[in-house]
């Protein structure tokens, strides 16, 4: 739709609210309005795609879907609409939104593949689901400007969402909720710093908001660990008792809560804490009567980063790639990370063929994951270390692309740090080498000692040797004693052991030392429209 046929819409909306508002205790003029409503949705269904999405925009704004006068009637409409004209974004926004927010069959291959055309539609043009979000926030805020139906909403409402908020705030709650939608709108269109930004407000809009709670914790996780787990024991709390009109809602809540704090745990290497906390959000979605295919992507996530976290643990290999399989074979959308993370655990048991294709297959899956381009280019920069120039020259820009395919600020730190590493800072880089040779943790006891007794030599042979220099200086003698000549040939033999690791490149391992990454995922929430924007009439 054009703009001036939006901001039509939007102004008609508002007029038929005002007068509403001014006909609420008149149940004949309301049926008779919301009669007007049906007569023109019906006459759309043969005139345009644009015209059954102006008639969709009037009754969602309107609440027409749930409303007691035409409810059923424009539920039916809807259902019509969307088979007339699948490719229309709102409609399908709408019927999906409104299927999503039911229990339903996921094994039914025709809801599956809605599913991802849904999904697939928010990622190719998510700003226009998020500005029909916004001009529903902006319309429900408009409605409750009257006294009368905000008082409706209120009463109608309160309970079935946010039931601890007074009236005076129910306007500023419904848009913090809004906004918690917006946010994950941009999550799954990997737009995370609008995601950021949405959540941030949703939280200053309504600080009760359970779902913002959540989603600003994940971004707290990577700052502060302790106030992040807090968030997330506090949105699960909070969400037992809100969002009663809406099972999904709460059971995605609290699945996001528990694998927010499995995340947190992670993150402190408390891996079996982590993994209990991954496990009780699992069985959340899987022991619960609601299911649908957001319910089944979100426990997808929970087993990928269920098998990430025991993998990085180190404690159950099997019961690590068993969940890692799990989500290559349901979940084609997280095959990328998944495969990731079966490529470190190959290479990790030293199956380095394996570990290879297991990246290059997760880069082909996703091409803008940058983990597996990382990791690829830590394999070839051990492998480089060894002499084999061509494979540096690989890693150099396997680590460049996944710097620059990382938006978040800083980009793909880890890959910053290896690029740093494998083309180092000249003479800098090689003493680096050469004392970590001699003396850091992984070397040998004997060698530390070997290393000591030889700086120690060197030392001394130095200051003997300027004494000599004193003593023949005094005595108007340049020639040098035997004595001279034997500390000379002593220094030279030391000198030379203690720069064998520059010469030959000897190390513990490889040249390059670097540590592969693991990969998880985030958590997506998903609400369709289930909330109203003006409330029963």
């Amino acid at each position: 739709m054009e703009k001036n046929d939006i901001e039509f819409i939007d102004e008609l909306t508002k007029h038929f609210i005002d007068e509403l508002s001014q006909d609420l205790g008149d149940f004949a003029k309301l049926r008779a309005k919301f009669s007007q409503l049906k007569m023109l949705a019906e006459k759309s269904l043969t005139v345009s795609e644009d015209a059954c999405d102006g008639i969709a925009y009037l009754l969602y704004f309107t609440n027409s879907f749930q409303n007691p006068f035409v409810g059923t009637q424009a539920l039916e409409w809807l259902s019509n609409a969307y088979e007339r004209y699948p490719s229309s974004n709102l409609l399908k926004f709408l019927y999906l939104g409104q299927l999503f927010s039911e229990s339903i069959e996921t094994r039914d291959d025709t809801i599956r593949k809605d599913y991802e055309d849904l999904k697939a539609s928010i990622r190719k043009d998510h700003q226009f689901f998020i500005n029909v979000l916004e001009r529903t926030e902006s319309i429900s805020l408009y409605a409750n400007q009257h006294e009368n139906l905000l008082k409706v909403n209120y009463d109608l409402y309160h309970e079935k969402i946010f039931p601890e908020v007074t009236i005076e705030i129910f306007p500023e709650a419904l848009s913090s909720f809004y906004h918690s939608l917006c946010a994950e709108y941009y999550k799954i269109a990997d737009t995370m710093e609008e995601a950021r930004k949405k959540s941030f407000k949703a939280l200053e809009l309504y600080k009760n908001n359970s779902l913002a709670i959540a989603q600003v914790a994940y971004f707290m996780v990577e700052s502060d660990t302790l106030e992040a787990e807090n968030m997330f024991r506090k949105a699960i709390k909070l969400a037992e008792s809100q969002f009663a009109s809406s099972p999904k809602d709460r059971l995605f809540i609290k699945a996001l809560g528990y694998s927010g704090l499995g995340y947190v745990y992670n993150k402190r290497a408390v891996y079996d804490i982590a993994e209990k906390h991954y496990t009780e959000a699992f069985e959340i979605l899987q022991s619960s009567t609601f299911q649908n295919p957001f319910v089944d992507y979100l426990k997808d996530v929970i087993l990928l980063n269920r098998g990430r976290n025991t993998f990085d643990g180190g404690r159950d290999i099997k019961g690590s790639r068993k969940d890692l399989m799990e989500v290559i074979r349901r979940n084609e959308d997280l095959v990328g990370a998944a495969k990731t993370n079966v490529g470190l655990m190959y290479y990790k048991q030293g199956l380095y063929e394996k570990a290879e294709a297991e990246f290059i297959e997760a880069i082909e899956t996703k091409p803008g994951l940058p983990h597996p381009y990382y990791n690829l280019g830590v394999m070839y920069a051990k492998e480089g270390g060894e002499g084999n120039h061509e494979k540096i020259e690989r890693a150099k820009k396997l680590f460049q692309t996944a710097l620059d395919m990382d938006d978040s600020e800083g980009g793909f730190i880890e890959a910053s740090g290896a690029l740093k590493e494998i083309e180092g800072h000249g003479t800098r880089k090689n003493i680096r080498d050469w004392y970590g040779w001699w003396f850091d943790n992984a070397a040998s006891s004997y060698k530390k000692a070997l290393g000591i007794v030889l700086l120690t030599l060197l030392l001394s042979s130095i200051v003997l040797i300027i004494y000599q220099t004193l003593i023949n200086e005094q005595r108007n003698s340049p020639d040098l004693s035997d004595l001279s000549n034997l500390i000379l040939g002593g220094l030279g033999i030391v000198i030379f052991f203690l720069a064998l690791p520059l010469v030959t490149h000897l190390k513990i391992g490889s040249i390059i030392e670097l540590e592969m990454e693991s990969k998880g995922e985030r958590p997506l929430f998903y609400a369709g429209p289930s909330l109203t924007s003006v409330g029963h009439t």
